[in-house]
């Protein structure tokens, strides 16, 4: 079974197979950087579902790309784009501002694929991120203790309106429990198709989380 706060992510599969399976989520991220799709076949695919999450992170400073994704998948009707927070502020604002233009809504991301930094420096960054005035703010950190996932769960008694798990095996726990914590939507991936370490297949995680959900009311 589906769930609207557990969100599809998409890369490394063709168009066909995306057109198959974005009509099988609610909510479905697409990782424009991993995906070899035509301008024409993504409004097409943009025109048949009306919650994507539209994602390109940044390939050797290529910005050019990353704003041609971006204003492609504003134009053709996204309902999100995510922009990570290295991205330079005058490109980012810039995108930011189309996006509000359109309606669309904006997530500010921040990834450490090597450690979980401080709870100190976890906050820190939150509260720099907020200051964007995103609609989301998403911090992704790669954990390697079981004390790196409490750090970053404990970002849920700090912010509103954030995207907060670790990366990598030891991670995963977080994912489970972000959407209980107040996480608007957590990440999945399609079958052993990942696309950042330690993500869970999606019918796994729909069922593991109504399996828990259900547990809570008995």
């Amino acid at each position: 079974m589906s769930r609207f706060d557990v969100c599809l992510s998409l890369g490394n599969v063709g168009y066909f197979k995306v057109m198959e399976l974005i009509q099988y989520a609610p909510l479905v991220e697409l990782r424009m950087d991993l995906l070899s799709v035509s301008e024409y076949e993504y409004k097409s695919l943009f025109s048949v579902h009306s919650q994507i999450v539209a994602t390109s992170r940044v390939r050797e400073n290529n910005f050019n790309e990353l704003i041609h994704n971006m204003k492609m998948a504003i134009d053709f009707g996204c309902a999100y784009i995510d922009i990570d927070i290295h991205v330079p502020l005058l490109v980012r604002d810039r995108l930011f501002e189309t996006a509000k233009d359109k309606g669309v809504k904006q997530i500010l991301s921040y990834h450490n694929y090597d450690l979980t930094p401080s709870l100190e420096d976890l906050i820190s960054i939150g509260k720099e991120m907020q200051t964007s005035k995103a609609d989301i703010v998403k911090l992704a950190c790669f954990a390697n203790s079981s004390d790196d996932c409490v750090r970053v769960l404990h970002l849920y008694d700090q912010f509103e309106n954030i995207v907060a798990f670790n990366m990598g095996v030891k991670g995963r726990i977080t994912r489970f429990l972000a959407p209980f914590l107040g996480s608007p939507f957590i990440y999945a991936a399609f079958g052993d198709n990942i696309t950042a370490p330690g993500q869970i297949a999606y019918d796994e995680m729909c069922a593991i989380l109504n399996q828990f959900e259900n547990s809570l009311c008995l």
